[in-house]
């Protein structure tokens, strides 16, 4: 696991969850498997838009 941080002024924060995965690393039976959870983790919620 690596991490960095920037110390910034200011209110807003954001995290970066980077893994080494993909449909370059899918097989037969996991294909899609990398579409589905990207628009499961980039879903927005009743109180957030994905936006």
């Amino acid at each position: 696991m690596k991490l960095q941080t920037l110390k910034k002024s200011g209110v807003v924060g954001s995290v970066g969850i980077f893994v080494k995965c993909g449909s370059a690393y899918e097989n037969e039976r996991e294909g899609g498997l990398s579409h589905f959870v990207e628009h499961m983790v980039f879903k927005g919620t009743k109180r957030r838009s994905y936006f």
